[in-house]
């Protein structure tokens, strides 16, 4: 009895130790899927929209690197010369209609082109802040940016705005975006 009794123990040893193993392992498949969890969502915050390979080479390597964020290229409609040129000129009526021309183009734009927009606004141009200010306020139907980096610009310019006419224009442009 004492040679079946030890046996028996052995077995239940066995048996708890095979049991603490699969859950160490479900513990470790766990932590990994947390870890993939959190480097997607870091890659998302980048800017990274095709996380979908990230994630395939997160897992398949254990590591996966987050390629550098690229500045959005300006639409060439949003940034022609000729239309900085127009919302900054001496005749207020081209300068209005510039601002509606270009109110009409936003309202199509991709939002990398008007985060490009947004970043063209210079604080030592009134006139082209006040022009993009008034476009983006008009856009038929809102305008949406790539980040919140274009909304944080004119949300910093409009506090920082020492004319009530700009400050006034760039508070509709923060009123009509969309979320």
């Amino acid at each position: 009895m004492v040679d079946g009794t030890s046996s028996g123990a052995v077995r239940e040893a066995k048996s708890f130790s095979a049991m603490i193993g699969r859950f160490t392992a479900a513990v470790v498949a766990i932590t990994a899927l947390i870890a993939a969890l959190t480097s997607m969502t870091v890659a998302i915050k980048a800017g990274w929209k095709e996380v979908g390979p990230f994630f395939v080479q997160l897992l398949t390597t254990g590591k996966a690197e987050i390629p550098p964020r690229t500045e959005p290229k300006p639409d060439p409609v949003l940034m022609s010369g000729d239309l900085a040129a127009r919302l900054k000129d001496d005749d207020s009526v081209d300068r209005h209609k510039a601002r509606d021309d270009l109110a009409q183009a936003i309202a199509t734009a991709s939002p990398g082109s008007v985060s490009a927009l947004v970043a063209q606004a210079s604080p030592q141009d009134y006139r082209l802040q006040l022009g993009i200010a008034v476009a983006l306020a008009k856009a038929p139907g809102g305008w949406r940016a790539a980040d919140g980096t274009a909304q944080a610009r004119l949300q910093e310019m409009a506090a920082g705005a020492r004319d009530a006419t700009l400050g006034r224009a760039l508070r509709a442009a923060l009123a009509n975006q969309r979320r």
